[in-house]
This record gives structure tokens, C-alpha cells and sequence, in this order.
């Protein structure tokens, strides 16, 4: 008996041992037991399980926003946490903001940027080739820069990347038309002066080569971009869903010194 029952003491210390080695809380393990669940239930590939600022909830980040879900993973809420205090401040698209900027920062070396001498502030704006407002917007780039706003141009294909018609294969889809437009400024090798071209009015010659727009596509829709041209700050908060003049623009940016 003495020896059967040293035997469970050295097989719990051992257990023990092994868990802590490897560092497995019980937390963690429902952590991926929630990730697994949401993703088995709904369409978005999670990113991180992450604690809430409310206690009862999990924080769950996917590649199309942040979601919440109960710590049993019975229920999903869809929608933003407010913060029960003045001016209810919005803690979920706090959260996308930070999450944005890193997202923004990792990408900066792919946009297309045309950079104020005396920076005071730095916007990314989502181009497409075919949008009417993209290109007026364009047009008052000069008093942006003049006021010290550095503007980041992210593709950002309004039909999506794929051709819906004629889709191709999921190991070769067939490029959108507007896709196949944003690869011919991003792949030339003036893509500055292409831009500038596109937005007097002049067709782009589609292109094709390596490139991140299908990143920029992917930071839009986790930013909750629904058209073009929308405008962010690099710090992830939204200065505009669509167009608005420079001087619009300038006071919003001002405003949130």
C-alpha cells in the first residue's frame, strides 16, 4: 500500500512539474477553448484572446475587429464597450486604434507618401484609382502639405481584391480591375507621379508585382473603412469616413492636440 501510494504522490509532484514547466495555467487553456469556439461559429480569424476591461467578458480580437464573449463561451456581444463615466468613452475602438497604429507603423514602407517639410502630423488615406473624391481630395494635397500634414496613401480597392466575375482559383485568383489600377502606381517606379496623374483624370495601366495592398486592404476593413476616401490618423483614430476638405481635415487634427 506504502508503495502504491508513493508512487500517485510522484506521479502529482511530477504532473505538477510538467505544468509548470511549460507554464499551462487553466486561463490560458480557456483561452483556446474560446478562440475555438468563436471561430467554429462565425467567419473571422481570431488573433488574440484578450482580458476586457469588463471582468466577465473576453476581449477577442479578429483580423475584422474586436468582438467580446462571456468567460463560459456561452454568448458573443457584437457591438462597442462603453466605459459607465462622462462622455462614454469608447473602449473598443480604443482598443482597434492601438492595435491599427501598430498596424499602420509595420506598413508605413508601403504606402505611397508624400511628405510635409515642417511635419506636424501624419494622415494614411485609402485611394482607389476609380474615386471621384479620392481625386479631388488629391487636389488640395498642397495646402495639407503646407500645413505640415504628411499623407500616407494606402490601395484600398473598392471592388476587393479578387475579380467577382471571373474569381480564378484559390491558388490563383484573378485580381480585381481596381486592384490590377492601384498595382500600376504602387508597382511604377515613380508611383508619386502616377498618383498624381490618376488624379487629373489619366487611366492607370494595370500591374502586377509584389505588394502589400492586400495588407492595406486588410488594415481598412479591420479599421471599419466602408468607402473610399477614408482618412486616419497614424495613431489609428478615424479624422474622416470619407472625404472632407483640407481644411476639415486641419481642424480636426488641431483638435485632438
Amino acid at each position: 500500500m506504502k508503495s502504491i501510494k508513493k508512487s500517485l504522490v510522484s506521479i502529482a509532484v511530477g504532473a505538477l512539474t510538467t505544468a509548470a514547466t511549460f507554464g499551462v495555467s487553466a486561463e490560458e487553456l480557456n483561452r483556446s477553448n474560446i478562440s475555438e469556439k468563436f471561430q467554429s461559429l462565425t467567419p473571422f480569424e481570431v488573433v488574440a484572446v484578450e482580458n476586457s476591461p469588463a471582468d466577465s467578458l473576453y476581449q477577442v480580437v479578429t483580423t475584422q475587429g474586436v468582438f467580446y464573449m462571456t468567460k463560459d463561451g456561452e454568448h458573443i456581444v457584437s457591438g462597442a464597450l462603453h466605459e459607465a463615466a462622462p462622455g462614454l468613452p469608447n473602449l473598443t475602438q480604443d482598443r482597434i486604434a492601438q492595435l491599427g497604429a501598430d498596424k499602420i507603423n509595420d506598413l508605413k514602407d508601403s504606402f505611397v507618401t508624400f511628405e510635409a517639410e515642417n511635419q506636424k502630423h501624419e494622415i494614411v488615406v485609402f485611394y482607389d484609382t476609380t474615386c471621384p473624391y479620392c481625386h479631388r481630395m488629391h487636389k488640395e494635397l498642397d495646402e495639407l502639405l503646407e500645413s505640415g500634414v504628411t499623407v500616407h496613401y494606402a490601395g484600398w480597392p473598392r471592388e476587393g481584391l479578387v475579380d467577382r466575375r471571373n474569381p480564378g482559383t484559390d491558388a490563383m485568383p484573378n485580381p480585381s480591375a481596381s486592384y490590377s489600377e492601384l498595382m500600376g502606381i504602387f508597382c511604377d517606379e515613380n508611383p508619386r507621379e502616377m498618383l498624381d496623374a490618376n488624379a487629373d483624370g489619366a487611366r492607370v495601366k494595370p500591374g502586377a508585382c509584389p505588394n502589400k495592398i492586400d495588407e492595406h486592404y486588410a488594415l481598412g476593413e479591420f479599421l471599419g473603412v466602408r468607402g473610399t476616401p477614408a482618412v486616419f490618423s497614424v495613431d489609428g483614430q478615424q479624422v474622416s469616413p470619407g472625404y472632407s476638405p483640407a481644411s476639415a481635415i486641419l481642424q480636426r487634427l488641431q483638435g485632438d492636440q
